[in-house]
């Protein structure tokens, strides 16, 4: 990659985009080793060491980082990412999606995936949601989620059939992951693939009763000293990304200091800490002084995104976002992304850059730059319509002008309010046949045809009613007869072959 020839790195994943002060005060003492000043946010809550050393040098002091999902100047294990940022400070209607489910199922990831994995709640706007390869998103149905598959080996964004159960997230990535691998440079049947690892994994699913319709949501504003409750939380940007190793050491130190358990990034590649009492919202106000930490930036500004370690998109952006200021450009209700290669990008607005060849100039490059938006200005939808192609630096910036005058001309309250449904393609619409669940009304232990139940030496997909009479309850023995038909969208299920 162009982007960094001149320099090494250390990407760490932060699962989840959560970290704990302690584990963030080693990150920064093994940044120390490489002679690192800065640590870089990356767009999926990650961290990166920049570094001039040599590979051979840093491969020396490989120790420091054993603890860590690190890796040395590659990207072949994305950092898996989810909204738990968001939670308990910006609105969600999950009440359902709490701080512990959050940890169930990262926790329940015991391998190093290679495909990019999102875990979103869909009534937030600060995580994309549709920017992974496994993109599991929260439904209103209680532990039980969405999950959309973009990869190579399918055409487009794709449903699976069923919701996914909460427990079984990090097992169908695990299986979908290894089944695309295999079947990378093949067109895959979304609807035959769900079909095989059906019958060769236990997990719960429900039927899908609702398709996804997603809120139109606004730019939650990520940045300063915010009240939450009787707490506060608060957001820190940097312009260039890159947090001063110091600073970080004071931060893990205070975290601690005021019984802080974790701190939490986000893919605007800022840091977020939640839970700031009162008492101790001074310490933090002095600490923000002591190293001339501004967070009190422009919405114009906050509203970029940039391909990791990118310094040329970084210096665009602190051009557009200058300009856009001083011409007093309202972009409420947008966002922007600055597209230089491989990215993910989520955002209202895309600017692409790419260079042409100048024969008559002694051939060399010329940047130029492409612009898109999406339908409605709707950062959750995936049909990016060209607004002007192949203009210059400076052209670039008016262009982006008339474009939020466009955006705002055509806004209306009907658009500016109406969310995204996010349908299935026809393909997608037939469902495996679903197995019926049956629950004793004794100890409301539930057999799912689907499963089975192994502790009987019943095999997955027999019916209820061919088991025979003296099959009894697995948990509480009672007989057959105790067990009631239920429906299976509607209560929380339990594979009794996980019993």
């Amino acid at each position: 990659m162009d982007l960094f020839t001149k320099s090494s790195f250390v990407k760490i994943n932060v699962k989840g985009g959560i970290l704990s002060p302690g584990t963030l005060k080693e990150i920064t003492s093994a940044a120390k080793k490489l002679q690192v000043k800065d640590l870089y946010f990356g767009e999926r809550q990650n961290i990166y060491l920049r570094t001039y050393l040599q590979v051979s040098d840093i491969e020396a002091n490989k120790p420091e980082f054993e603890k860590f999902d690190y890796e040395i100047n590659q990207q072949n294990h994305p950092n898996i990412i989810s909204s738990y940022v968001s939670e308990d400070i910006f609105t969600s209607t999950n009440n359902w999606l709490a701080e512990g489910i959050y940890k169930d199922v990262l926790d329940s990831f015991d391998y190093s995936p290679k495909c990019k994995i999102n875990i979103v709640d869909n009534s937030q706007g600060l995580v994309p949601l549709f920017t992974g390869n496994l993109n599991f998103i929260s439904s209103e149905q209680p532990n039980f989620w969405y999950l959309y598959v973009k990869h190579s080996s399918f055409e487009g964004i794709q449903c699976w059939p069923e919701l996914i159960y909460t427990g079984d997230i990090a097992i169908i990535a695990k299986a979908l992951e290894a089944e695309l691998s295999v079947n990378n440079t093949v067109k895959a049947d979304l609807l035959q693939l769900s079909k095989i690892l059906y019958s060769s994994l236990k997990i719960n699913t429900i039927p899908i009763r609702n398709e996804l319709i997603l809120p139109r949501l606004r730019f939650p504003n990520y940045e300063g000293m915010n009240k939450e409750g009787e707490n506060y939380w608060l957001g820190i940007y940097r312009r260039s990304y890159s947090f001063p190793i110091e600073f970080l050491e004071e931060v893990a130190q205070l975290c601690m200091e005021c019984k802080l358990g974790a701190v939490y990034l986000t893919p605007f590649k800022s840091l977020i800490i939640k839970g700031i009492k009162e008492d101790d919202r001074f310490k933090w106000e002095k600490l923000l002084g002591q190293y001339g930490i501004n967070i009190r930036h422009n919405i114009s500004e906050l509203i970029w995104k940039v391909r990791d370690l990118d310094d040329s998109a970084v210096k665009l952006k602190m051009f557009l976002s200058k300009l856009m200021d001083n011409e007093d450009v309202r972009t409420y209700g947008l966002t922007f992304s600055i597209k230089t290669g491989s990215m993910d990008v989520a955002s209202s607005v895309i600017v692409e850059k790419k260079y042409e060849i100048n024969l008559f100039n002694k051939i060399r490059l010329l940047p130029r730059y492409s612009i898109y938006y999406l339908s409605n200005f709707d950062p959750n939808r995936q049909d990016p319509i060209l607004f002007s192609k192949k203009v210059t630096k400076f052209i670039l910036a008016d262009d982006l002008m008339i474009l939020c005058k466009k955006y705002y001309a055509e806004l209306t309250r009907e658009n500016s309010l109406s969310g995204t449904q996010v349908e299935k393609k026809e393909s997608e619409k037939e469902k495996p046949s679903v197995k019926h669940s049956f629950q004793c009304q004794e100890c409301f232990t539930i057999y799912n045809e689907q499963f089975g139940d192994s502790s009987a030496a019943v095999p997955a997909g027999t019916l209820f009613s061919q088991l025979p009479e003296t099959w009894t309850c697995p948990v509480c023995e009672a007989p057959k007869t105790a067990f009631v038909n239920k429906n299976a969208d509607k209560i929380k299920v339990l594979a009794l072959g996980n019993l």
